[in-house]
């Protein structure tokens, strides 16, 4: 929303130097010929980009005589002491404008060169920024339009502008308000006078159905119907956007589940494949010591042989029943396990009882 915040007068009628101060509502109030309608015709000149005193003072009375001339040289009374003819000044006319949704101001208004020759030269500006403290003032006098165009020039991302037509500031100052239609400055023209509106269809048919002819009304019911139409459409499109977002979020929290398990079966494998390597390693060390056990078992049998020259030393597993069968175990008269395993004592023992062995030793190293 662009909200007007000051007005500012220089030299305009009885108001030598004037900075008003405007909120979202506003009342003025006064004696006959206390500067009401002088403010609205002023604010009317800003808005409209109008410089034509047609509808000046019609907020007060509608056969106004006032002019621009008189406006700007005060001399709307021959007997007024503030009158300014034959005199140079410039006038001013100044909007303060701030827009919500930009956070951003921006000033509008129009100055006007007067000579004391009777002379005027006007020029509508506009540019981003605030009404300055000195109000265009320099030198204990308002500026003139080269020293206002100078000064614009100063200002940094001021944007400054001066126009040469009336039509291409209006056309400014719409795009400034994101109005792209005139029909607002119809509509602002009816506000000045104040007068009531008598005719509604009228008025709507002027200002709001932009169409001159007489409104078809079951047209516009039906375009309403239609609108209504739409808006349901528009509602259930809204619904199954949801419901596809919704699908979106379930999708997003599959793939992250997906990407989670898929990296917990990875995490699974490599550990499984660790504690592998691990066996494996533990069983080839089991090996190996195991080869050495062999050489060393094979290596203690050459030694015993080298002493027992008349006895048989076997190199192999005591506790295989095959080895013992092939080395006629069940032909021979005692058996005696001596090896440092309890258990494998115990269980050979018992097979060479089986066996028919008559008499049969066991070693064992416990004593319960």
């Amino acid at each position: 929303m662009k909200k007007l915040k000051r007005i500012l007068l220089m030299n305009w009628l009885y108001f030598g130097k004037q900075l008003i101060e405007v909120d979202d509502v506003n009342f003025l109030t006064g004696k006959n010929g206390a500067g009401k309608s002088t403010v609205i015709d002023a604010l009317q000149i800003v808005l409209l980009g109008e410089t034509s005193p047609r509808n000046f003072n019609k907020a007060a009375n509608d056969s106004s005589q006032r002019t621009l001339e008189g406006y700007l040289r005060a001399d709307m009374d021959d007997s007024s002491p503030k009158s300014r003819r034959g005199k140079d000044f410039s006038s001013y006319i100044a909007c303060e404008f701030h827009d919500d949704q930009a956070d951003a101001d921006f000033v509008a208004g129009i100055v006007f060169d007067c000579r004391h020759d009777g002379t005027v030269r006007q020029q509508y500006f506009l540019y981003d920024g605030v009404i300055p403290d000195h109000c265009y003032v320099e030198n204990r006098q308002t500026m003139s339009i080269p020293a206002l165009r100078a000064w614009l020039k100063s200002i940094p991302d001021s944007h400054g502008q001066l126009f040469d037509t009336n039509w291409r500031y209006r056309e400014e100052l719409l795009s400034k308000w994101n109005v792209h239609t005139d029909q607002v400055c119809r509509m602002l023209k009816k506000a000045v006078s104040f007068r009531p509106i008598v005719d509604i269809r009228q008025f709507i048919t002027e200002n709001i159905c932009d169409i001159p002819e007489k409104p078809d009304i079951e047209a516009m019911q039906q375009t309403i119907r239609d609108y209504q139409h739409h808006e349901r459409l528009a509602e259930q499109q809204e619904k199954k956007l949801e419901a596809l977002d919704g699908i979106g979020r379930q999708y997003q929290r599959w793939l992250e589940a997906s990407e989670e398990l898929r990296q917990v079966r990875f995490l699974s494998l490599w550990a499984e494949r660790e504690q592998q390597d691990q066996q494996l390693e533990q069983l080839r060390q089991e090996e190996a010591s195991c080869r050495r056990d062999l050489e060393e078992s094979a290596q203690r049998c050459r030694e015993l042989a080298e002493h027992f020259p008349r006895s048989v030393i076997i190199h192999g597993d005591g506790t295989d029943p095959e080895l013992l069968t092939e080395e006629r175990l069940p032909s021979s008269d005692a058996f005696v396990a001596l090896t440092d395993r309890d258990e494998d004592n115990l269980i050979i023992s018992l097979y060479a009882h089986q066996c028919g062995v008559p008499k049969v030793v066991a070693k064992s190293s416990r004593q319960n």
